[in-house]
């Protein structure tokens, strides 16, 4: 299974600070990293514009790597399968 992450402050409906988390990322094997806005709906299939960016630049993708392990150090986002 992918691990998969997600910003808990999104759904905290009684939370002084909401956020909504709108990037996508797909990193595969620390060589190559996909950052997007889009969404896998009809609509960003038919009528969104969308962009993204597929990189395979090692130091890009390291420090992407690096500054997503900070949030998930920092507890900002957190592991889909974490609570099952």
């Amino acid at each position: 299974m992918p691990e998969v992450y997600y910003d808990p402050r999104s759904l905290d409906r009684e939370g002084e600070v909401m956020s909504c988390l709108n990037a996508k990322a797909v990193m595969i094997d620390e060589s190559k990293v996909l950052i997007t806005s889009a969404n896998f709906s009809e609509a960003v299939q038919v009528r969104n514009i969308e962009a993204g960016v597929l990189t395979e630049d090692e130091v890009v993708t390291k420090t992407y790597r690096r500054n997503f392990q900070r949030l998930v150090e920092d507890k900002l986002v957190r592991s889909l399968w974490e609570d099952r």
